[in-house]
């Protein structure tokens, strides 16, 4: 610090100013890009986190209607149920395909969901019109329903597995926003403390180096008042 100890007392007091003026910066900055990074995290949520949990929850709910009405179709061998089931299966896939446009990243995930769901459909289908034709053995209806019930079961272990990962996902982006705001808040505390100690070292050096002549100054017009000079000389 002797370089500190040789400016001036002007630039002493500039550079408390200074270093005030560059620390209030870097927070400032800090504190934009958290805020651009929140504003993006809520967006997200806006956009495609929010509107895709109503989909899979309104699809959640419209499962259990389509496989009911399936079921009724197969068992009471009506083809309107048929009908029926089939128009609520394209609404439920135009569901799906409106979940991969609304996050294109999930485009993977919800094209596995798709295949499941369209073999259910698919063999439910078959087993439907095959009852309404009188086209199927009876020893063999017990192992086909047995296996459009296994692919009922395969398509929702799918669809709660895709929920989960939704909704850890929504989970995530608000943990993201939280940590992000107490991030700023400690950086902040952090720099306000260094600002503190700092300003409070710089002030005191400041002080002493005005503080000291001063002091000399008067002790030596005292001196002077009082005949210390003169009897110093002689």
């Amino acid at each position: 610090m002797n370089w500190f100890q040789n400016l001036s007392v002007r630039l002493k007091i500039l550079s408390v100013a200074g270093l005030g003026i560059v620390l209030f910066v870097v927070y400032a900055a800090y504190s934009f890009y958290i805020a651009e990074t929140n504003i993006d995290h809520l967006k997200r949520i806006e956009s495609q986190d929010f509107p895709v949990l109503e989909l899979v929850n309104a699809n959640n709910v419209d499962f259990i209607a389509i496989s009911e009405s399936f079921i009724a179709a197969i068992t009471q061998a009506d083809p309107d149920l048929l009908q029926e089931a089939q128009s609520r299966a394209a609404e439920f896939e135009q569901r799906l395909a409106d979940i991969r446009r609304t996050d294109p990243s999930l485009s993977g995930s919800v094209e596995d969901l798709r295949r499941s769901f369209s073999a259910y459909i698919g063999e439910a289908t078959t087993l439907a019109r095959s009852l309404i034709n009188s086209d199927v053995a009876a020893d063999d209806l017990y192992q086909r329903i047995s296996h459009v019930r296994g692919l009922q079961d395969a398509y929702e272990t799918h669809q709660k597995a895709f929920e989960k990962q939704r909704y850890e996902a929504f989970r995530d982006t608000l943990n993201a926003s939280r940590s992000d705001n107490l991030s700023t808040q400690k950086i902040g505390l952090f720099l306000g403390l260094v600002a503190f100690t700092l300003l409070a070292l710089i002030a005191l050096r400041v002080t002493r180096a005005i503080t000291l002549p001063l002091e000399g100054a008067v002790n030596a017009a005292d001196n002077i008042a009082n005949g210390k000079c003169c009897n110093g000389r002689s």
